[in-house]
């Protein structure tokens, strides 16, 4: 390949890139949210780590954990995080909703290929 074929390689390739920056700018979505694990996917790799262990989260990995759900880009996760986080604050619709929230999590994170197959205690 000569020199000026190169060029014109190498500049179609450049701007390539600065396309699929500026979409995804234009999106609203840097680099870093494709390339990075899920945090979803990461809150349920933290319990399934504390399943194992059979130790419930502490109330600030809860709240981490909350707050990983409600940041995934996956709806299940985001749904059983809002429900989690209402399970969270308390009182008696955080009772009733606590529940459906751990089923949630479990159904979610199994579509994820993360089982949380042991229950803690």
């Amino acid at each position: 390949m000569n020199r000026p074929q190169a060029l014109v390689v190498a500049a179609i390739a450049v701007g390539a890139l600065l396309l699929c920056g500026l979409g995804s700018a234009a999106a609203g979505v840097g680099w870093y949210y494709f390339v990075r694990e899920d945090p979803g996917v990461t809150a349920c790799k933290a319990l399934a780590a504390g399943a194992a262990a059979r130790r419930p989260p502490t109330s600030a990995e809860t709240t981490e954990i909350v707050n990983e759900l409600l940041d995934s880009r996956h709806e299940d996760l985001r749904a059983a995080g809002r429900k989690l986080r209402v399970a969270q604050a308390g009182g008696l619709a955080g009772l009733a909703v606590g529940l459906g929230a751990a089923i949630d999590i479990v159904a979610a994170c199994g579509a994820h290929d993360v089982p949380l197959a042991r229950p803690w205690g």
